[in-house]
């Protein structure tokens, strides 16, 4: 953003709290012994071990795949929880928040205050211990009008692909692609010379030139990827705040918290190369016909 002021706190991700993660069996194991209420809001998303970062000799657990076990059932009229047994959390009660009455203006710490257990047949779920990100909002002094919202991958920047990165990547580095997965991987990312893709340089440079635009780089790479987004970014492009993937969260959902926290935009530029996301971003177009919305697929 050439002509407004962002507010100059802190942008980078922090650690919001750290927690076992489940995976998405688990998480489907929960829901299908639990009835959660209609117009309930689903979390199911983790079990905290602390607020804040991990204890310092659990620092080396990070992604470590754990068991729990879950043996009682909480319900209140703001949240349902289950009850887990373990020793990693300090809360007073380990649990999983299942859902929360949301349009009582339940949150999901009210599942702390659940007083009425019962005893469940015992069974088991999986998750990853993680330390969860957490970035402020991005909030704009001034009236923005315009919001230009950039893909990285295969959108600004050429970045390698699965097949053709691991052989790349070999050459290297001398060694074998060690990871399973691809794109979680910060090896995906860091060692590889990656360019930038001219045709969207030159819309890039039309676009945040625009008088009271505000300039997102929004991609779903996790928040973990920061840093090395930044550096491969460093010389070529600069925006006005860095939005990655930290949630479940489609894009859509995320560009709605930025309409909600600058509700003076009334015109989005969304520039994106993958077809799926293209689908939803349109979906989002007809469902906000007050907004001017502007899909462009990079190819």
């Amino acid at each position: 953003m050439r002509l407004l002021d962002v507010l100059t706190e802190e942008q980078g991700y922090k650690v919001s709290y750290s927690a076992v993660v489940l995976d998405q069996k688990s998480k489907d194991a929960i829901l299908d012994r639990v009835g959660v209420e209609k117009g309930w809001k689903v979390i199911c998303h983790h079990m905290t071990i602390k607020m804040g970062e991990l204890p310092e000799d659990m620092k080396s657990r990070v992604n470590e795949k754990v068991t729990l076990t879950v043996t009682e059932l909480g319900i209140s009229d703001k949240a349902i929880a289950v009850k887990v047994n373990t020793d990693l959390s300090q809360n007073a009660i380990p649990h999983i928040t299942v859902a929360i009455n949301a349009k009582a203006g339940a949150k999901p710490k009210d599942s702390n205050d659940i007083d009425d257990w019962t005893p469940l047949k015992p069974y088991t779920v999986t998750g990853r211990i993680e330390e969860v990100l957490f970035q402020r909002p991005l909030k704009v002094n001034g009236r923005p009008a315009i919001l230009n919202i950039f893909d990285f991958d295969g959108t600004l920047m050429n970045s390698p692909l699965p097949e053709e990165g691991k052989i790349k990547y070999k050459e290297i580095t001398g060694n074998d692609w060690p990871h399973k997965g691809w794109w979680g991987q910060i090896d995906s990312l860091k060692p590889f010379d990656v360019a930038p893709i001219e045709s969207t340089k030159y819309l890039y440079n039309q676009y945040t030139t625009m008088v009271n635009s505000v300039n997102v780089l929004m991609t779903n790479r996790l928040a973990k990827f920061e840093p090395v987004v930044k550096e491969k970014l460093s010389g070529l492009y600069i925006f006005d705040y860095y939005d990655f993937k930290n949630d479940n969260r489609e894009k859509p959902d995320r560009i709605k918290e930025i309409l909600k926290n600058n509700p003076t935009i009334d015109t989005i530029n969304i520039f994106d190369d993958m077809d799926d996301q293209i689908v939803r971003f349109n979906r989002f177009k007809e469902e906000n016909p007050q907004l001017e919305i502007n899909v462009f697929q990079v190819k």
